[in-house]
């Protein structure tokens, strides 16, 4: 039997009723923890082992996806013995006892303002499109279009203050643990091997260390300025098309699924596109996450997207995988030497590049 390695001691001193559990979430070894304590007089106590330091949540909903700012604390937990004092709302407890913690701390005190600023502007986005309900799609969406502006800003921040914490403190037990969540769905994947290249050896080849190393090379193999890694998949008559096929034009390769929203809500923008600029040589080539034929055939059709598609494996599709995609929509424009000149173009961005190729 594994020998408990750290303890989180909980009080809660809080008037009125109080809840009977705490729970504690955390992911280890790719598997989703679940471990529960009851609070008896204030007190609760967890125990456990882990190998390496752990980021979890101390939330008072059993539920993984129900944890919330007003319901769960971030907690990272260490080889050691922990404190959490809740002397009021749970949300507002003061963790101690955990190093790793501490350096955690130190990060959110400068990145604090950032989310705050990312929720300020995803309740001012819900305002807006409220406001707006009676002015039709066309300002909907370009209302979206503005504050998805607003926050990929902030989040630039953010990622920006994350990745300069593990460049001055690359020992740090978090430093991982920041990378990882300055990944995100995207991201620039030369910058991220340069930044993961200063991790000591040891993290770099822990089983996590390993897992985000083999991302960042997959996302930096398609980065920009590096050839499109060529592949060849079933159109929607069954033929077999490959990329290399597209050699000579400007190709937008272009990740989508019918049951993505976002994904359905760009493509008046791609199908412009296409329209403006395909007898001048552009065009797209579509990659379908789709697991439904009949609904994936239906939505090109539905959303006039008259250009070649391809699609197997659905959410699994093995060139999403080859192109690290983790998140949809996603695209790739490459130009006539099959090598990627821009990703992730979004709203008026693709129609903005292509007029500056196109003049």
């Amino acid at each position: 039997q594994v020998k408990n390695n750290y303890t989180i001691h909980g009080k809660w001193q809080q008037d009125g009723k109080m809840p009977s559990c705490v729970y504690l979430h955390y992911l280890y070894n790719k598997k989703q923890f679940l471990d529960s304590a009851r609070i008896v007089n204030g007190m609760y106590t967890f125990q456990g082992s882990v190998a390496d330091v752990v980021f979890g949540w101390l939330a008072l909903t059993p539920d993984p996806y129900g944890i919330t700012d007003t319901n769960a604390i971030a907690i990272f937990i260490d080889r050691a013995s922990m404190q959490v004092i809740s002397e009021g709302p749970f949300v507002q407890a003061v963790i101690s006892g955990s190093f790793a913690h501490e350096e955690y701390k130190k990060v959110m005190t400068v990145l604090r303002p950032y989310y705050d600023r990312r929720k300020q502007l995803w309740h001012d986005r819900q305002a807006a499109l409220s406001a707006g309900q009676s002015t039709g799609e066309k300002e909907e969406q370009k209302i979206k279009q503005q504050y998805t502006a607003f926050v990929e800003e902030v989040n630039d921040s953010i990622r920006n203050g994350q990745l300069a914490f593990v460049k001055g403190n690359p020992a740090s037990p978090i430093a991982l643990y920041l990378i990882r969540e300055a990944m995100g769905i995207d991201f620039n994947g030369d910058l991220f091997a340069g930044v993961f290249a200063m991790l000591p050896a040891a993290v770099r080849n822990s089983e996590e260390g390993k897992t985000i190393g083999d991302r960042i090379e997959v996302v930096r193999r398609v980065s920009v300025g590096h050839p499109a890694i060529d592949f060849a998949q079933a159109d929607t008559a069954g033929n077999r098309i490959s990329l290399s096929s597209f050699r000579g034009r400007y190709v937008l390769l272009e990740f989508w699924a019918s049951w993505c929203k976002p994904c359905r809500e760009e493509n008046p923008m791609i199908v412009a596109a296409f329209h403006r600029f395909r007898d001048r040589g552009f065009t797209v080539l579509g990659v379908s996450l789709d697991t439904d034929t009949d609904k994936w055939i239906r939505a090109i059709h539905a959303d006039s997207l008259d250009w070649t598609h391809v699609c197997e494996g659905g959410k699994r599709n093995p060139v999403a995988r080859l192109y690290g995609i983790y998140g949809i929509p996603q695209n790739f424009l490459i130009n006539p030497e099959g090598v990627i000149i821009a990703k992730g173009l979004s709203g008026d961005q693709l129609l903005e590049e292509l007029a500056r190729i196109f003049p």
